[in-house]
């Protein structure tokens, strides 16, 4: 079996970030205004949260606490609750008679104090999001993607989903069917907001495989079939995992402590000289599953889901050719061996990461995007690795797709005067769009994973991989990182120092043979180091690329050749073949800033060759970055790398496009 080439990135110097905890209410910093404080509030309407209030007056803060969430939400803060009335309460405490629980529903009727503690603590920590110094939510601030995650995290470190409902625009329901009060909620409070809310949000920590499971006990229809095949693919026990207990355990005992950089005389650029990097509390796993529905498979076997065997769906991805030329496999029936084809084929379904609704793309800087009107407009794409053997799957989305799809090759107007927009998608190129927005996601989402439905098969085919090979691999440094989508940790809109720094293990992938450039995106500036990079498939004896890398020079430098772009076209293409020759590029046109986009802005935006060469797919190659200088005090920059094609920058017909 063939497998992709991998990158490891090692990075010199690490920090990490997570939201923390504070352990003790420091009551001395109470509010003592005539405005309410959340409890104030909320004792004022007693007749409304009396039997809210009572759980969070016997819910401690923490493990190690003495104080109760009581004294919490009294003190200084950005909390934003979302707090049960006396009804929904009630009605939470009969579903607990109705699973056996307890006999009654009062907390009288617990007969062990553990389990009814516990499920106070669910009720108390899954409604309230502690915005530390910064934020609290409204739903003005809430995600207008339908489906879509708040940004952070409540007190049981869990993401409350937003679900509305067209036909009902001020209806708002959290965690798919808890919904807010249409008259209360936003209601200020000196220390936070509050949100009314006529059900318990209290979610039970169900895994993707423990759903699967259920979904085949239950003969649920609508990922029945998919959910046989990861079983059968020996995906149980992955999809069983929520978090890396081994380094939660490391971490309570102070054994993973944080980065203090004033150690060094040292602080964080761009950080507001803050001298502190966080190790994560958590370490979590996650998944995203991308799956062709029960109804799809009915049309194509013509069998009912329940019915449906891995053979019979092995036999239909056989006869269908839907795998590449270069694949090895057997047919066999040992669906969990990676030697199998129907193992190969569903693998590549999987994403070793859990991606929420709103978040399978990233529109923030693209040129032409608005992050107050949020309107689309080119394309924005995401490579990621999938599990199984090493292949690519591309996320796509522009205002022209009409959604987010997964494998979508359209022709662009990527002319030098071009607009960079989809012009049209030729019918074999659309891809698979992603069901990201209908109810179903949410019914879909286990705590450590989710699945996607999609209209059409996902397959590895020649087709995808020339397709791939075609255009430029550009990614985010994040996206080599599974554990940065999962553990929030990317694009996070909090501005707590706590989510300014991090790192994570490699893992990326490439399409194919052939020969490519691997390049490395800065933003020069004197606050960065020189850098070494090495490259080869011997991690033990790498060679270097070149001579090492000054990130502190801008492209004015006089030994990269940089020159503005102006009118004469022929003129700007001499100076970018100058630029090349000294195995450097200007930024791309597809990404702007506050000086416009970045090739014209700028020339702070600068693109470094580092590697030129043939790159086979049955090795596995190695990159690795060591500073030269003598100092800890240098910053190690990445933004992105960008794997280009010889075909796409030595084209003698229709030369690499600049965006």
């Amino acid at each position: 079996m063939k497998t992709g080439n991998r990158l490891y990135v090692i990075f010199v110097t690490a920090v990490l970030a997570l939201i923390g905890c504070t352990e003790e209410v420091d009551e001395s910093n109470r509010y003592v205004f005539k405005e309410e404080t959340l409890i104030s509030y909320m004792e004022k309407h007693a007749d409304t949260y009396s039997e809210y209030l009572d759980v969070l007056k016997n819910t401690p803060v923490s493990e190690v606490s003495q104080s109760t969430l009581y004294q919490l939400l009294t003190a200084r803060g950005n909390y934003t609750v979302f707090a049960p009335t006396n009804e929904a309460m009630q009605q939470y405490m009969q579903e607990l008679v109705d699973e056996g629980l307890i006999t009654e529903p009062t907390w009288d009727s617990f007969t062990k104090e553990s389990i009814r503690d516990s499920i106070r603590k669910v009720i108390a920590y899954s409604s309230i999001i502690d915005g530390g110094d910064y934020h609290s939510y409204e739903t003005s601030t809430f995600p207008t993607q339908n489906n879509g995650e708040l940004q952070l995290g409540n007190l049981r470190d869990r993401k409350l989903t937003v679900r509305y409902v067209d036909t009902a625009p001020d209806s708002i329901y959290m965690n798919y069917d808890c919904p807010l009060s249409i008259k209360n909620r936003d209601i200020p409070a000196i220390n936070g907001v509050l949100h009314q809310m006529e059900k318990v949000i209290a979610p039970k920590d169900i895994t993707l495989a423990d759903m699967m499971a259920s979904i085949l006990d239950n003969k649920k229809e609508g990922f029945m079939v998919a959910s046989r095949l990861a079983m059968a693919c020996g995906l149980r026990d992955t999809f069983g995992v929520i978090e890396d207990l081994k380094y939660r355990e490391l971490y309570m005992k102070g054994l993973i402590p944080d980065f203090d950089a004033r150690a060094f005389g040292w602080v964080f650029h761009g950080a507001s000289g803050h001298p502190t990097a966080y190790a994560p509390e958590h370490r979590y796993f996650g998944f995203t599953v991308f799956a062709e529905t029960d109804d799809f498979w009915r049309k194509a076997i013509g069998k009912e889901p329940v019915d449906i065997t891995c053979q019979d769906v092995q036999q239909w991805v056989l006869n269908n050719k839907q795998y590449s030329r270069d694949d090895i496999f057997v047919t066999d029936e040992n669906w969990s061996s990676p030697n199998n084809l129907l193992n190969q084929w569903f693998t590549y379904h999987v994403l070793p990461m859990r991606i929420a609704a709103n978040r399978l793309v990233f529109h923030v800087n693209e040129l032409g995007y608005s992050m107050t009107t949020k309107q689309l407009t080119i394309p924005v794409y995401e490579f990621y690795a999938t599990m199984g053997k090493p292949r690519l799957l591309k996320i796509f989305e522009s205002k022209e797709s009409q959604g987010v799809f997964l494998n979508r090759f359209p022709n662009l107007d990527n002319g030098r005067r071009g607009t960079y927009h989809e012009l049209s998608c030729d019918p074999d190129k659309v891809g698979n769009h992603i069901d990201n927005y209908s109810e179903n996601v949410l019914v879909y989402q286990a705590v450590n994973g989710m699945i996607y439905g999609i209209d059409r098969p996902l397959s590895y085919t020649d087709e995808v991989r020339e397709n791939l090979a075609k255009g430029r691999i550009r990614f985010d440094a994040m996206s080599l990182f599974p554990e940065a989508m999962t553990n929030d940790l990317r694009k996070k809109e909090s501005v707590d120092p706590r989510n300014q720094f991090i790192h994570f293990p490699p893992n990326t992938t490439y399409p194919r043979r052939g020969t490519y450039e691997l390049r490395y995106r800065v933003l020069p500036n004197g606050d960065r180091g020189i850098v070494q990079f090495y490259f080869g498939t011997d991690k033990e004896r790498l060679a270097p690329t070149g001579i090492p890398i000054d990130l502190t020079k801008a492209g004015t430098d006089r030994h990269y050749g940089y020159e503005p772009d102006t009118e004469d076209d022929f003129h700007n293409i001499e100076v970018d073949k100058h630029m090349r020759n000294n195995n450097r590029m200007r930024g791309e046109m597809s990404v702007s800033n506050s000086a416009g986009p970045c090739r014209t802005g700028s020339p702070n935006n600068l693109r470094h060759i580092l590697v030129r060469q043939t790159l086979d797919p049955d090795k596995t190659y190695y990159l690795r970055l060591k500073s030269v200088l003598d100092s800890n005090k240098k910053e190690m920059y990445m933004d992105y790398l960008e794997w280009c094609a010889k075909e796409i920058y030595d084209n003698p017909i229709e030369p690499e496009d600049i965006w």
